[in-house]
């Protein structure tokens, strides 16, 4: 699925984003701007983590200070968040952000940074030797996620149509091309959570990114300076982001490292089979994926390097959506030359009737 960081969703002309008006992101509802600062806080401490892993493969998170007040940030933001008045409903025409997503958004970022306070001070419990009160903590932390977000979906919103299977796209998104997107958000959903129950601190850190940036894009988009076409390709490719991070720790020479992502690459290969296309029960599904994924990782860990297997599971899903994108993109084309085509033959109609209709009344009048 790394394919989709070149995810392509309708035309945008680079020069649009060149009046972006950036005094619209402090609103007087902000008071003393708290939740301004704290986002643009968060922002950067996002990229200084994911930069410095990318370029260096360290991971930065350790037990101190540091990495508790950078975590608190982000639990900040969100709880400064709820100052501000959202729709109850959401808006169908475009992706703003609305009272159920932000509540859902706080949801699942909490997940995560759950996850990597607990990778980061208790790494024996929770990823390098874990124990049954280990699996049974993570089996807890999917499912209270889930109930939240169920909840949160009763009270707040729709059970039909979830955040993301009906979020809005550009009027000239293709169906072959939505249904792709579509498809890659819902993979992302189960490899976050997967990130979240299994990895290093970096590895549960990542989802963070694409959770927080979703929302910030929603904000923009509702202040009118972003549209739909921008929101598709940032999130997206924040998607894709946690790939190379996977890529990265799987490759690493500390062993343990390298088995908790492959154990994360199973459980969420196994939690999207069993959800997607057997249309399991979440709340049955995941305890079934935590374990069996945490049973098929021993196992194969001990015949084969689990560093080649990876590797052919993340080659495997880059083909399979980047093939898919190109068919998509291709079609999407096509249809684009024959509907330029139907234009100029109708166009051509009108015109040689236009002039059959000026030839008849200089006859008529010639007569």
């Amino acid at each position: 699925m790394l394919g989709t960081s070149f995810l392509y969703i309708g035309a945008v002309d680079p020069l649009q984003c060149s009046d972006f008006e950036m005094a619209k992101l402090f609103s007087h509802h902000d008071r003393f701007h708290v939740h301004a600062v704290l986002g643009f806080s968060a922002l950067l401490h996002m990229f200084y983590r994911l930069g410095v892993f990318l370029l260096y493969g360290e991971d930065t998170f350790a037990p101190g200070y540091w990495t508790f007040l950078s975590l608190m940030l982000h639990a900040l933001l969100h709880v400064s968040s709820f100052q501000f008045v959202l729709p109850k409903q959401r808006n169908w025409a475009k992706p703003m952000i609305w009272n159920e997503a932000r509540v859902h958004n706080a949801i699942f970022t909490y997940r995560h940074l759950i996850g990597v306070a607990l990778a980061t001070w208790a790494p024996e419990f929770w990823w390098r030797k874990p124990t049954f009160w280990s699996y049974a903590l993570k089996v807890a932390l999917a499912l209270l996620t889930c109930l939240a977000a169920d909840v949160t979906t009763a009270k707040l919103g729709c059970t039909m149509k979830r955040t993301t299977n009906a979020m809005p796209y550009p009027k000239e998104t293709t169906s072959s091309l939505m249904a792709l997107a579509k498809l890659f958000y819902a993979k992302s959903q189960f490899n976050a959570t997967a990130t979240a129950l299994y990895g290093t601190p970096m590895i549960a850190f990542g989802s963070v990114f694409p959770l927080e940036i979703a929302v910030f894009l929603m904000t923009l988009i509702r202040k009118g300076i972003l549209d739909s076409h921008h929101y598709h390709m940032i999130y997206a490719s924040s998607l894709a982001l946690a790939y190379p991070v996977i890529l990265i720790v799987v490759f690493s020479s500390d062993p343990q490292v390298s088995e908790t992502a492959w154990c994360g690459m199973l459980t969420a290969g196994l939690s999207t089979s069993l959800r997607l296309e057997y249309g399991w029960n979440k709340y049955v599904m995941w305890p079934v994926a935590i374990i069996c994924g945490a049973a098929a990782a021993k196992i194969s860990a001990a015949f084969v390097d689990i560093r080649i297997l990876a590797f052919i599971g993340l080659a495997s899903a880059f083909w399979d959506t980047g093939s898919k994108f190109w068919k998509a993109r291709r079609t999407e084309l096509l249809e684009r030359v024959e509907n330029q085509a139907v234009d100029t033959t109708d166009q051509g109609f009108e015109k040689d009737a236009a002039e059959t209709e000026d030839t008849d009344a200089v006859s008529s009048k010639s007569e």
